[in-house]
């Protein structure tokens, strides 16, 4: 069957013959009801006829007596939008079970780990089931997100798991049996790369099972300091998330503010009443917050690859960003400029006569940047053909960002579904279809440019006018999406309210679980030397890896190693022209 582009999300839902629960800020939300038997018809369908496999997310309700799942799949419509096809498919409490989707979306692999550990429903046929965000020694029947579940009870039963010694000898033997379950007889390392440190706020732990010096499989491990956002959230008022938003991430604090305030004035429709002053400061603050975190990110994967030039370059250049930010807002992290109804400040028409020579100097600076980069043969060699990600692959996958455009998807929520000024300003998308580390770093730095040119056009173009509309404390019975084009990727928020000043039920998905499934796909074959640029490739939302643990399989010796021991260990490898090296 030929894939078509259909007019309507309403022609989607015709052509399956579904119901049409809702349609929220038309035509971009479509809500279908799907019976939990046809899940898997209907995604086939729309797989085959429609090109749909994009998953944002899996978003669960806790409701009376049923669960509801929602899966949010993005389909294409003419004039390059996206719309949000979204499945309502209803489970009984009594049996909270339901086909895995993962055979068909791969890329819904660690969403569905995900709700089976918040919710405890269980995906049936899923390859590998566990829990990715809780603790191991979580009681079995303690699902943290379900409504009959306290915070308290949460705390006591981690409490009580800690005493138990029981439950301390299985985790002992359940980390042994992760550590070496997926090793065969020819593997000599298996390689430990998990920070675990005080000073890094999202650590995480990758196994990689070797042989010689390339990786034949990855394990992946996450959840060392989960936070319970999302449980936060739901004891809080609408106002008080603002604050809870912005702290989600310390680089994209300005996108998950504004993903969150969008999401709520979708559920109180209000979206079509922002103040357009309002949308262009978050336009311009969106792309500054895009600036800064690209030129860390290339930074430091310069850093990652011996060259510290470029590295002590960007942080320089990076501070012309930050005080731009800081002279608008108050603050370098956590802005805290976004509201419900518009923004919190403005930006005055002198700081915009301040701000725009700053930002064309800047760009400047990129494009030396750029040039260094370019010019440095060994800084290249070390990316070029390395972990491709094909489109398919991406596709499978459902990539997003930077990460997804370097192979050779196009698209782009500010374009494609547009929120904020974007529709009133004009740029383009970059798209490279190499899939390697190296067109990940060429889409940043022309994605570095495009943001600093819309920056400065927003505020040439600066319009007059208010900077929000009163919101009442209490949002309406309702349920709000929102997507936002973060520097990592896709940005999703999902809210639900009763009528409340506390919403009933909140969802957030950062941009690097989307991309973890990709990530593991692509570091499998890779050499040992090349394992952080990898990593670094898609921008992951974790603290830099600063031990990593080799473990000789046949001597039975551990050698720990810090992560400048393995960058040294990876750059001496290349200047002897070869990928294998002796520990």
């Amino acid at each position: 069957m030929k894939n078509i582009k259909p007019e309507t999300l309403v022609e989607v839902a015709t052509s399956l013959n579904l119901t049409i629960r809702e349609l929220r800020n038309y035509p971009s939300d479509c809500y279908v009801n799907v019976q939990a038997e046809r899940l898997i018809e209907i995604i086939k369908i729309l797989k085959k006829k429609y090109d749909v496999s994009h998953l944002s997310t899996i978003v669960v309700q806790d409701i009376d007596e049923d669960y509801k799942l929602l899966y949010p799949f993005s389909v294409h419509l003419p004039e390059e939008k996206i719309g949000n096809f979204i499945l309502d498919v209803k489970i009984s409490k009594c049996d909270p079970k339901i086909n895995s989707i993962v055979p068909e979306i791969p890329g819904a692999f660690l969403y569905e780990q995900e709700v089976f550990d918040m919710m405890g429903i269980h995906f049936e046929n899923h390859p590998n089931l566990k829990r990715i965000l809780t603790p191991d020694t979580l009681p079995k029947d303690l699902f943290p997100l379900r409504k009959n579940i306290s915070s308290k009870e949460i705390r006591d039963g981690l409490k009580n798991a800690r005493k138990n010694k029981e439950a301390e000898e299985k985790l002992k033997e359940y980390i042994r049996s992760e550590q070496f379950e997926y090793i065969s007889e020819k593997s000599d390392y298996a390689i430990s790369v998990g920070p675990q440190h005080p000073a890094l706020e999202e650590p995480i732990r990758f196994i990689f099972h070797v042989e010689g010096e390339t990786v034949k499989n990855v394990e992946l491990r996450l959840g060392f300091n989960h936070r319970g956002i999302e449980k936060a959230f739901e004891s809080r008022t609408w106002l008080q998330n603002l604050y809870l938003a912005e702290r989600i991430c310390g680089i994209c604090s300005d996108s998950h503010q504004l993903c969150y305030v969008q999401a709520v004035e979708k559920c109180n429709e209000i979206s079509d009443e922002i103040p357009e002053r309002a949308l262009y400061i978050r336009t311009i603050l969106a792309e500054l917050e895009r600036i800064h975190s690209h030129l860390l990110w290339y930074g430091v994967l310069a850093h990652n690859a011996g060259f510290d030039t470029m590295f002590q370059y960007t942080w320089r250049d990076r501070e012309i960003v930050m005080d731009i930010l800081e002279r608008i807002s108050g603050n370098r992290v956590n802005y805290a400029m976004h509201t419900i109804g518009g923004v919190r400040r403005d930006i005055s028409p002198e700081q915009v006569l301040k701000i725009i020579p700053k930002l064309k100097e800047l760009r400047k600076r990129v494009i030396d940047h750029q040039k260094m980069m370019m010019n440095e043969k060994s800084f290249i060699i070390r990316q070029e053909g390395i972990a491709i990600l094909t489109k398919a692959e991406a596709l499978r996958f459902c990539a997003v960002g930077p990460n997804a455009r370097s192979s050779g998807i196009d698209v782009d929520i500010r374009r494609n579904d547009p929120y904020a000024a974007y529709n009133q300003l004009s740029f383009d998308i970059p798209i490279r279809t190499e899939g390697d580390i190296f067109s990940g770093l060429i889409i940043r730095l022309e994605e570095t440019l495009t943001a600093i040119d819309l920056a400065v056009e927003a505020l040439e173009t600066l319009p007059q006018g208010k900077l929000n509309i009163k919101v009442p404390r209490k949002i309406p019975q309702g349920e709000g999406m929102s997507r936002v084009e973060a520097p990592r990727g896709e940005d999703i928020h999902y809210v639900q309210s009763n009528g409340t000043n506390k919403p009933e039920r909140f969802k957030v998905r950062a941009p690097t679980l989307a991309n973890i499934p990709s990530l593991l796909h692509r570091l499998i074959g890779v050499q040992v030397a090349d394992i952080p640029p990898v990593i670094r490739v898609i921008d992951p939302c974790i603290g830099c890896m600063d031990r990593v643990t080799f473990i000789d399989l046949k001597k039975e010796l551990r050698l720990n190693m810090s992560g400048a021991h393995l960058i040294s260990r990876a750059n001496r490898a290349y200047r002897l022209g070869t990928k294998i090296l002796n520990l």
